[in-house]
């Protein structure tokens, strides 16, 4: 009995210390982190025939009345015509941006294009009708948004398919594309060069004609102090803020942040998701933006202009980090929920001296803590906190409860679900087995 009893609990504690392991390979990893480009290849011209379907434009029609006075009315009318448009790169320079020229056998009646020149830059303007190319880079097997500081588009997958395209057989993606500038939605099939193919709304169709050159950009290298081992993974901060009912910084949340493409240019882009603590919850809440439900986005900006993880050359006297301009003040430590480190300490002070921002920033490069400070009645109060506390990557659509390892002010440590279930069943078999041996003891 005691040999049997035994042999089940080991097989029990086996099989649950398997069971989670076999879970976690299943969770998605994050994308290819850890890798800068510094090429840039891009069409040369572009050649579209495009549909017009039933444009409505307003036009003024003169008429002449029963007085001979000349009046002029308002009249729609419909829109159904074939042209040609014409986009030729003619400059670029190293930092990617490109000037394009937009011709073709239209007027200004027809509302899909515009003739004349125009700067972009592709590795910032992810979806553009004057240049109708996309970064290779932003094009994800999945439904997903981009945004700058200024635009948001969303790409809504609908399926991968093969077309016959110049003689080739070419894979696609075809998305619906949600364009925040114009608030339209629009169908778009791309190659996976990242060559539009074919755009189409409910007022146009567009249709590459030809396969063009490409023209290879190498970019500039403006960021030679990167690190890049600060952005080969995904890395998690704890935020706290100030309560004034306890009047103190509290644990709020966790925040995870990396970053899926790097530009030797210094365009980063990067994903930064709120965990939630819910339980049956997905961890991260989704966004909704042009009637789309994303749980995966990235934003693009500048390397030294956003708020990142990272501090791309650290140990200088000045550095530049989300647009604002910090000093260096010394080398101190700082203490985070996993252990004490060397640290660059930084500061800004703005408002007269009412705001002051701390930056603690390890020698690779890594943002370890970033403290908000104001002053108030003459009293410096800490508002908000950043701390580092690991690079353990959860996937954002995971949907079991997430606990914050930063909730240090509890009276206990939390269990591990699994470990905890394992201790349950093995305590109650060893109480079940002292009362059998009690009871044939004594019985």
């Amino acid at each position: 009995m005691k040999g049997l009893l035994f042999a089940f609990v080991i097989v029990l504690i086996i099989s649950e210390i398997a069971l989670p392991s076999l879970a976690l390979n299943d969770f998605p990893q994050p994308p290819d982190v850890g890798k800068t480009y510094s090429l840039l290849q891009v069409p040369s011209s572009l050649n579209y025939i495009v549909k017009q379907i039933n444009a409505t434009e307003v036009k003024y029609v003169k008429a002449t009345n029963s007085t001979n006075a000349t009046t002029s009315t308002k009249k729609l009318i419909h829109i159904n015509a074939t042209y040609s448009v014409n986009i030729n790169l003619i400059k670029y320079n190293s930092f990617g941006n490109l000037t394009v020229s937009v011709t073709g056998n239209f007027t200004k009646d027809n509302i899909s294009f515009y003739e004349g020149n125009f700067t972009l830059n592709p590795t910032m303007d992810p979806f553009t009708m004057e240049y109708p190319f996309i970064t290779p880079q932003y094009l994800f097997n999945s439904t997903y948004e981009i945004q700058t500081s200024s635009y948001q588009a969303v790409f809504d997958l609908i399926k991968t398919l093969n077309l016959n395209f110049a003689g080739n057989s070419e894979k696609a993606l075809k998305y619906i594309v949600y364009d925040s500038i114009t608030g339209n939605n629009y169908t778009v099939t791309v190659l996976p060069n990242g060559l539009i193919y074919e755009i189409s709304n409910s007022s146009f169709n567009m249709t590459l004609q030809s396969l063009p050159s490409i023209i290879n950009i190498t970019l500039e290298n403006s960021i030679k102090a990167l690190n890049e081992s600060v952005i080969n993974s995904s890395y998690e901060y704890s935020l706290y803020q100030f309560n004034p009912t306890a009047s103190t910084i509290l644990p709020q949340s966790q925040l995870e942040l990396y970053y899926p493409i790097t530009f030797s240019n210094g365009i980063v882009t990067f994903n930064e998701f709120e965990l939630r603590i819910l339980p049956n919850e997905t961890v991260t809440a989704p966004r909704t933006l042009g009637g789309f439900t994303i749980y995966n986005y990235i934003d693009i900006s500048e390397i030294n202009q956003t708020f990142v993880s990272f501090v791309y050359n650290p140990g200088q006297d000045n550095v530049v980090f989300n647009g604002e301009n910090f000093t260096l003040v010394n080398m101190t430590k700082v203490s985070t929920p996993i252990g004490q480190f060397n640290a660059y300490l930084y500061k800004n002070v703005s408002d007269g001296g009412n705001a002051i921002q701390y930056l603690y920033v390890a020698k690779s490069g890594l943002l370890l803590e970033y403290k908000g400070v104001e002053v108030r009645s003459g009293v410096p109060t800490t508002v908000d906190e950043l701390k580092y506390i690991g690079d353990n990557y959860v996937s954002p659509t995971q949907t079991f409860p997430s606990h914050s390892i930063s909730d240090t002010q509890l009276p206990y440590n939390v269990v591990n679900p699994n470990t905890s279930l394992i201790i349950a069943v093995v305590v109650t078999l060893v109480i079940v087995a002292i009362i059998i041996l009690l009871h044939r003891r004594f019985g």
